[in-house]
């Protein structure tokens, strides 16, 4: 796993093997985390990555419902948008 900036404060994470990628934008008003891989497990290692605790994100948008994209939902407890 490995974490690109790709713009000043947007960030792509880059999961090797079946995670599906991710991203999170650093904006004034909190973190931003696009999609949330195939399990807790997964986004976690992508928030410790990140120096980023699951209770510093205030935002969680969810490109698509399948299962690479959403199976680490539920360590956020932000609000969530689809």
């Amino acid at each position: 796993m490995d974490i690109k900036e790709v713009k000043p404060n947007v960030f792509f994470v880059d999961a090797p093997g079946a995670a599906s990628n991710v991203m999170f934008i650093k904006s004034r008003d909190g973190i931003v985390w696009v999609d949330t891989t195939s399990s807790v497990d997964e986004l976690q290692a992508a928030l410790d990555l990140a120096g980023i605790r699951p209770d510093e994100v205030s935002m969680l948008i969810t490109t698509h419902a399948d299962g690479d994209h959403i199976g680490g939902n539920s360590l956020l407890t932000c609000p969530k948008y689809a």
